[in-house]
């Protein structure tokens, strides 16, 4: 650690946080499509040069939160450090790099000082069109499922390349939408590179990397000792799914070991032919990290030192490690089943802390065409699910039925992807 008084770093880590919110409200009020502009299912995020987590939008999916880093990564391992440039944005959608499926697609934009990388700011949109089958039931491989479009420079050093932007709107049903959001992710990701620059500039910081360091550090050890605080031991659960006619199921066997936990998804069913329910590890990954994270330090916001202590294994083949070219668009339909596993293991030894599972996200998908036939037209409608009651406290109804009364301590803040945590479990 480098030793920053704590008015400072509490000053500084709270400016991160509301540059990312600044982010996400440019997303949102640039955005071309109601998936983005109003289901809100985007991330946004800033990470340190070597693309570890520093700070993500209060309103932002969890998952995305947990993903962007990995696939931010994917730029530096294939690119290097070197390669990269100012006026450089980055994009890709591949499932097994970014948020599991083809839909969730990150744009990476790295920012610098005096030609040195200082960061990366970067956003996950669900875009609502990338081509694809429509009947999702019936698709066999990822080939089936829509555009996949390689990590690659959307903009190079400034210039836009035409070139990406032809390929995406020539494979989609309607490309002013899924064109307009992808801009909205470029707009947002250069006024947080911007933001953070600025911010260095204010507090003479002449390098991000020892703000990045102590704010890991200090949540890597809180971290720590909240999984000190669990008695040490072996808990587990199984939870089951029917899905497209089968019963699956999910294992789940954790292990607190002192300060270090380990997720083991060993047993669980394995991946599915058909249907598009199985789950990337990435995606596997970052649900049940931060499910962990709100059970066990909801009080901290997140960042890549919160995570280092937690440990995850899912057999490669299996529904929550499938192999590619397994077809994955529909994995919500078994990864937020990962929660349930989670809650039911941890309510041996942590019962105070853990809710009932929650309720499952429905989407209606309409694509129709105008009346003279020349003009396609698509719409997205969510329907939320409601969240289980904690201990000595009431759960939520489904946001389509009246409102219940906001009491609980877990009552989420926007969707059932945020579960029962609270505003600040970032």
């Amino acid at each position: 650690m480098m030793g920053f008084d704590a008015l400072t770093l509490e000053i500084l880590w709270s400016r991160l946080i509301t540059i990312v919110d600044e982010m996400a409200a440019i997303l949102v009020r640039t955005s071309f499509s109601t998936v983005v502009g109003a289901a809100n299912d985007f991330g946004c995020e800033v990470m340190d040069a070597g693309g570890r987590s520093l700070a993500h939008a209060t309103r932002s999916m969890p998952v995305f939160n947990r993903t962007l880093p990995n696939v931010t990564r994917a730029v530096l391992a294939k690119f290097g450090r070197a390669g990269l440039r100012p006026g450089d944005v980055f994009i890709a959608n591949d499932p097994w790099l970014n948020a599991g499926h083809h839909p969730d697609l990150a744009v990476m934009t790295p920012f610098f000082r005096d030609g040195r990388l200082m960061g990366i700011a970067a956003s996950i949109a669900h875009v609502t069109d990338l081509g694809g089958a429509l009947d999702s039931n019936t698709v066999r491989e990822a080939y089936e499922e829509g555009l996949l479009i390689p990590m690659t420079r959307l903009y190079d050093q400034g210039e836009l390349n035409e070139d990406v932007i032809d390929f995406i709107a020539a494979n989609i049903r309607v490309p002013e939408m899924t064109i307009g959001d992808i801009h909205a992710q470029v707009a947002a990701n250069q006024a947080g590179g911007e933001k953070i620059l600025a911010l260095m500039e204010e507090y003479e910081l002449a390098e991000l990397a020892p703000l990045a360091s102590e704010i890991q550090a200090r949540s890597e050890a809180a971290m720590r000792q909240a999984i000190g605080a669990v008695p040490d031991g072996e808990y587990r659960s199984r939870v089951y799914m029917d899905e497209l006619d089968r019963r699956l199921h999910i294992d789940c066997r954790i292990v607190v070991a002192g300060e270090e936990l380990t997720v083991d998804f060993t047993g669980s069913s394995p991946q599915q032919p058909r249907g598009g329910i199985n789950c990337t590890w990435v995606y596997s990954r970052g649900h049940t990290s931060y499910g962990l994270k709100c059970i066990l330090l909801p009080e901290v916001p997140s960042n890549a030192g919160c995570y280092r202590p937690i440990h995850l294994v899912a057999p490669e083949g299996s529904i929550l490690n499938a192999r590619h070219p397994a077809s994955v668009r529909m994995r919500t339909r078994t990864g937020w089943y990962i929660h349930h596993a989670l809650f039911a293991a941890l309510a041996q030894v942590l019962p105070e802390r853990v809710m009932a599972a929650p309720g499952l996200l429905g989407g209606l998908i309409v694509y129709a065409a105008a009346q003279n036939g020349n003009k396609a037209f698509h719409s997205w409608f969510f329907n939320g699910a409601g969240w289980g009651p904690g201990r000595g406290a009431t759960g939520s109804r489904p946001a389509s039925t009246p409102a219940a009364p906001r009491t609980s301590r877990w009552n989420c803040s926007r969707s059932p992807s945020h579960w029962w945590s609270k505003r600040r479990s970032f």
